[in-house]
């Protein structure tokens, strides 16, 4: 069950040297060509989502800051008209 050992491979002891080299090379470079793969991917989904979220939300006023203003304001001394 290696195959969840990622580039922890065992390689078999009776290989020769020439070939535990040539498979240990090949075990490191597919983990670390799978890592940039992995990486870009990431790269370019958050590339994606900041770019969503600049159209999307550009121009928009906030939520809270648009009801705030449609609410009657409570009474104060200050903004209480005296007769």
């Amino acid at each position: 069950m290696q195959h969840t050992r990622l580039a922890g491979i065992t390689i078999p002891t009776n290989v020769s040297d020439e070939v535990r080299v040539a498979l240990t090379r090949a075990i490191d470079e597919s983990f670390l060509s799978g890592f940039r793969l992995v990486a870009l991917i990431c790269a370019a989904l958050a590339l994606a989502s900041a770019l969503s979220a600049w159209l999307l939300v550009e121009g928009k006023e906030p939520e809270r800051a648009a009801s705030a203003a449609k609410e009657p304001q409570p009474a104060t001394h200050e903004n209480v008209v005296e007769t």
